[in-house]
């Protein structure tokens, strides 16, 4: 199976409204869309990954001219901490951190 990220950015709107979560198959994949969605107006912006990986996927946006302010923009890892481990559990608390997002 192939996937092409290269389109994300055209079925998101730009207008302030969306949310979004990124969780592709790879790393690659992650940087890919996600350099996609820092150029956009996003009402919500989160990458699953690890602290190692989120960081280092920041890092490779940095040196392609992403600035401090855009990365902080991303909440990765996605969740509010609740120490969950199943797959269930990880669920509920990015659910919970996107609606604390829209509730501010």
């Amino acid at each position: 199976l192939r996937m092409d990220y290269g389109l994300s950015h055209t079925v998101v709107p730009d207008d302030g409204k969306a949310l979004v979560l990124i969780m592709t198959a790879s790393h690659g994949g992650d940087a890919l869309v996600l350099e996609q969605m820092l150029r956009k107006n996003l009402r919500y912006l989160g990458m699953m990954a690890s602290k190692a990986t989120a960081a280092h996927i920041k890092g490779k946006l940095l040196e392609k001219g992403f600035s401090c302010g855009e990365l902080e923009r991303v909440h990765s890892p996605v969740g509010i901490p609740i120490s969950s481990h199943t797959p269930a559990e990880i669920a509920v608390s990015i659910a919970a951190e996107i609606i604390r997002e829209m509730n501010r």
